[in-house]
């Protein structure tokens, strides 16, 4: 547990008695588990930022508050600080995610403040219509990598997902009870169904879960 995450887990606490609301009443709000919203509380887990967005607009309160950057704003100079993070055009399962990899297309600055609580990011351009009408070919989705075995996948996610040695394609997924749904937001197409021990036989992998999605990314800087 760290210091982050504790001081987090105890403004929420806070904000819910001053709201008479439990951690049920915020789990249903938020459509979350309540597992999830316990792990918050206990400062188990800090959660995606989108989230904590959701949380400050119910309790009027910042984001910034919440993540303990400041009490009203995140200070100008924080707030100008940017990453650089690669971007893709096709992935597979064994590759480096890292901005040395050979098959970089090019670079694109993020703020550092709004990425600031995620796992290690980069971004892929889209290359089917697979997820169209919502993802169009050609857009770019900045990602975080993913681990199934320590990270949670919340339904409605948008994960990147490689079979085998296959590249990676673009999912939405959805489980419940070790079963998991991968779906092509395209509706010509059908979803596909697996439980844990058929993703393990195929060898299905859950690279990363989308973070954003961004239609037209001007601030791009070339290798």
């Amino acid at each position: 547990m760290s210091d982050k995450t504790k001081e987090y887990g105890e403004k929420l606490r806070n904000l819910l008695e001053k709201n008479n609301m439990n951690q049920r009443d915020l789990a249903k709000k938020l459509y979350l588990t309540d597992t999830a919203v316990s792990n918050y509380l206990a400062g188990k887990r800090l959660p995606r930022y989108e989230i904590t967005v959701q949380i400050a607009k119910l309790f009027n309160v910042t984001a910034d508050y919440l993540l303990g950057i400041q009490p009203n704003k995140i200070p100008k100079e924080i707030e100008s600080e940017t990453i650089k993070i690669p971007v893709f055009r096709n992935i597979k399962y064994n590759d480096t995610l890292s901005a040395d990899n050979q098959n970089v297309e090019y670079f694109i600055n993020v703020a550092r403040a709004k990425y600031s609580n995620r796992n290690r990011l980069f971004a892929k351009i889209v290359t089917t219509n697979q997820m169209e009408t919502r993802i169009m070919l050609g857009d770019t989705i900045i990602f975080e990598e993913f681990n199934l075995g320590v990270d949670q996948i919340y339904n409605g996610d948008i994960c990147l997902v490689s079979k085998g040695d296959d590249y990676a394609l673009i999912r939405e997924i959805a489980t419940k009870d070790n079963v998991f749904c991968f779906n092509l937001l395209n509706v010509t197409m059908p979803p596909r169904m697996y439980t844990i021990e058929e993703i393990r036989k195929e060898n299905i992998n859950i690279i990363a879960r989308a973070v954003t999605l961004i239609h037209d990314f001007p601030d791009r800087k070339e290798k």
